[in-house]
């Protein structure tokens, strides 16, 4: 199991060495803040925001 967080998207470290998280990330997607895409009012945005987000998990397991 691996836990890390990543509040606007998948945040996934290479290595265990940088306990920070600002050296050695994964290339990924950040999606905006559940807030701002509430705001939205578009449950059909928010659809495929959460099948892309699904899918960076997905490549990235």
């Amino acid at each position: 199991v691996m836990v890390s967080d990543g509040p606007h998207g998948l945040r996934k470290q290479e290595t265990m060495e940088d306990h920070i998280g600002l050296g050695k990330s994964v290339k990924a997607i950040c999606f905006p803040s559940a807030s701002a895409l509430a705001c939205s009012f578009d449950r059909d945005l928010l659809y495929h925001l959460g099948t892309a987000l699904g899918d960076e998990c997905q490549a990235e397991n």
